[in-house]
């Protein structure tokens, strides 16, 4: 779980124990207006490239769920960036990365 502060934007990233090949991102998440997707191949999180932008339609009270399937997207981090949201305040429920590590 993760709430943002009410300011946008609001970012966060995740980084693999190794390089992923990532086949589909499923997120869940509440009054997020427009949120994107970034991937660094780098061993620090640098160099970030776009993945994926998505505006959400504004829900009463339930959650917004998305599925993103990737054509095995190789990547060491993923940035999560929230653009906007339909409130001050905005919450990521559940991030899941399907995909396989790399190794060698």
């Amino acid at each position: 779980f993760w709430a943002s502060t009410g300011l946008f934007p609001q970012e966060f990233i995740v980084t693999f124990s190794s390089m992923m090949s990532i086949q589909r991102i499923e997120i869940a998440c509440f009054n997020v207006k427009k949120l994107s997707f970034q991937t660094s191949k780098e061993n620090e999180p640098l160099n970030f490239e776009d993945l994926l932008d998505k505006e959400f339609d504004a829900t009463d009270n339930t959650l917004q769920q998305e599925e993103f399937p990737l054509n095995n997207k190789r990547a060491n981090h993923l940035r999560v960036i929230i653009e906007s949201g339909y409130d001050h305040f905005v919450s990521v429920h559940r991030l899941s990365i399907n995909g396989n590590a790399i190794h060698g």
